[in-house]
């Protein structure tokens, strides 16, 4: 950081130690969740906080309703899951059921198809080819 009025900051010094940032957070907030009820009702017991450790306590009544919850919720995700899996197979399935009636073709009938349209492209290249020797003077 440039400290204020400087026109550079000091230069970086690289040592082995471990370093130490503090300072203070601008946005203190307070998880709710069993690891905090925990610490918060540590720190009340060795204080011989009464209503730190009811707060505490509630903070893990609470935690204690998500933690009950938590499998419920793991085997409703799990289901929603398995339902989008087995709407996936089914769209997989349809997919290639669309692309084989659109890309796979009867052999037999294709070349079929081939040898007539072969058949009349050499004959309309027959017609030009007689068309473009005639002159005027066959006309005559």
């Amino acid at each position: 950081m440039i400290p204020h009025g400087a026109a550079s900051s000091a230069p970086a010094i690289a040592s082995g130690g471990t370093e130490t940032i503090t300072g203070s957070d601008v946005n203190p907030g307070e998880v709710n969740g069993v690891f905090t009820a925990l610490v918060r009702l540590d720190q009340a017991l060795r204080t011989n906080d009464d209503v730190g450790i009811q707060r505490a306590m509630a903070m893990l009544d609470g935690s204690s309703t998500q933690i009950n919850l938590a499998p419920g919720r793991g085997w409703s995700t799990a289901a929603g899951l398995d339902t989008l899996n087995g709407g996936l197979a089914t769209e997989v399935t349809t997919l290639k059921e669309s692309l084989s009636t659109e890309i796979d073709t009867d052999l037999p009938t294709a070349l079929s198809d081939l040898a007539g349209r072969q058949a009349a492209f050499q004959a309309a290249l027959q017609t030009a080819a007689t068309v473009s020797k005639l002159s005027l003077l066959d006309f005559l």
